[in-house]
């Protein structure tokens, strides 16, 4: 048995035996941040991208980025710059 493969034995030895003399409510914390841990491990699917999510859509580009700058312009309008303070 390896270095690390008896640390890991005794790590989960020393683990078992203080959930052992828990309360079982402390027990099912003791499983629920085991579950949150182990979720963390397991890789998550890929970020879709809002341009690949429309990609198969007939949308034209140019004009959907002209038409946000004149919302935001139209939703900034007005408000105080910090140039103008």
């Amino acid at each position: 048995m390896s270095v690390i493969e008896h640390q890991t034995t005794d790590l989960e030895q020393s683990i078992a035996g203080i959930v052992r003399e828990l309360p079982i409510e402390k027990k099912r914390e003791v499983l629920d941040f085991a579950q949150f841990l182990e979720s963390k491990l397991m890789p998550r699917p890929p970020r879709l991208l809002i341009e690949g999510a429309w990609s198969d859509l007939p949308i034209d580009k140019e004009g959907l980025d002209k038409a946000i700058d004149e919302v935001r312009r139209e939703m900034w309008h007005g408000f105080p710059r910090e140039d103008e303070w």
